[in-house]
């Protein structure tokens, strides 16, 4: 779907529905109320949503079409070279062992294949060790001071999916990442260094001695090959930093952190999409939410009524105009989703990537 989406021209605009968008509110509505006798009215609403949202498609027959003719290893290259990236490495993802195909700007270096001692199944449970902290912190079970962080898993994914390919010292590296490793945080990979002894008076210290793969490299992600080839240019324009409403608890000291911005507080899923027209790169401080089995509908937490804020979900990121722009999701759950065959990693970043 991205090859594709990488071809065509502007955002996916639609004409307003008003029955659509009534639908869409009184999901939004269920959903922020997250109380748990609502629940199976939230799932026939959200139902009857989706195959409201189907039944529009097929009866407008939009289809997004591409050419079958392949890449050419020379526009891969010229793309790579003009985002300042040295190399390119595709990853996917086998029962039993993995692959991972190579390909340096530099042209004396032919592309190259390299088969991985790492599975699907090995894959899943050293992730899970890095992500069970995290999930268990979210869950309210421990705090900050007790976030533990699985030194040795970090260091077996490194020794399998990174240390076999060599990479040349600080190399900029474009990733395409299949399944699991879509998620996976590459640069929190342990690749060097020793682990000191834990002292409860300063969480965090005992990991200052070790050396990360973001120490080493710049990793940047991109759903195809063909976004590498075609990259979009540079927009011009301002730095907008976007907050929710106070009532949400995201500090604002954000705005130190992005010099020169125009802080938009407590803006409505409207404004949002207004302000971001024309914004050459924007920093989103908010919260984030993911439904698993919706990915489509995992929402921002903006402003607008009332102390919850109004929800920008996933599907409406596709529908703004942000070829070129630098976008920055810092919220909880923005690198996560659901992977579908075929269509990439299903979520608030696919959505954007889509935008």
């Amino acid at each position: 779907l991205d090859e594709l989406g990488a071809r065509r021209d502007g955002p996916l605009a639609d004409a307003p529905n008003p029955e659509l968008e009534r639908q869409r509110e009184r999901v939004a509505e269920l959903e922020l109320a997250r109380d748990p006798a609502r629940a199976p009215e939230l799932a026939r609403a959200a139902e009857e949503l989706d195959r409201a949202l189907l039944a529009e498609d097929l009866a407008r027959g939009r289809v997004l079409a591409g050419d079958t003719q392949a890449l050419a290893l020379e526009d891969l290259r010229r793309g790579l070279e003009a985002q300042g990236l040295e190399l390119a490495l595709v990853y996917l993802v086998g029962a039993r062992t993995s692959l991972v195909l190579r390909v340096d700007v530099d042209a004396s270096r032919a592309p190259r294949a390299v088969t991985l001692a790492l599975g699907r199944a090995e894959l899943e449970r050293e992730s899970a060790r890095l992500y069970a902290p995290l999930e268990r912190l979210e869950a309210g079970e421990i705090d900050l001071a007790h976030l533990g962080f699985d030194v040795e898993a970090a260091r077996r994914l490194h020794a399998k999916l990174v240390e076999p390919l060599g990479l040349p010292a600080g190399a900029r590296v474009a990733l395409l990442l299949d399944g699991d490793l879509q998620t996976l945080p590459f640069e929190e990979l342990v690749c060097g260094g020793v682990l000191a002894r834990f002292d409860p008076a300063q969480p965090g210290a005992h990991l200052a001695g070790l050396e990360f793969l973001g120490d080493r490299h710049a990793f940047v992600r991109v759903a195809s090959l063909a976004r590498l080839a075609n990259p979009r240019a540079a927009r011009a324009g301002e730095t907008l930093l976007v907050l929710p409403p106070d009532e949400l608890g995201v500090a604002h000291a954000a705005s130190d952190l992005v010099p020169g911005a125009r802080v938009v507080r407590e803006a409505d899923v409207e404004a949002f999409a207004r302000a971001l027209d024309g914004a050459a790169r924007v920093h989103v401080a908010a919260h984030g939410h993911l439904d698993p089995a919706r990915p489509a509908h995992g929402w921002l937490q903006l402003g607008g009524d009332g102390p919850e804020g109004a929800p920008f979900e996933a599907w409406r990121a596709a529908q703004l105009a942000l070829d070129g722009a630098e976008i920055v999701l810092a919220a909880c759950h923005t690198g996560r989703g659901e992977w579908r065959e075929g269509a990439g990693l299903a979520g608030l970043l696919g959505g954007f990537l889509a935008g």
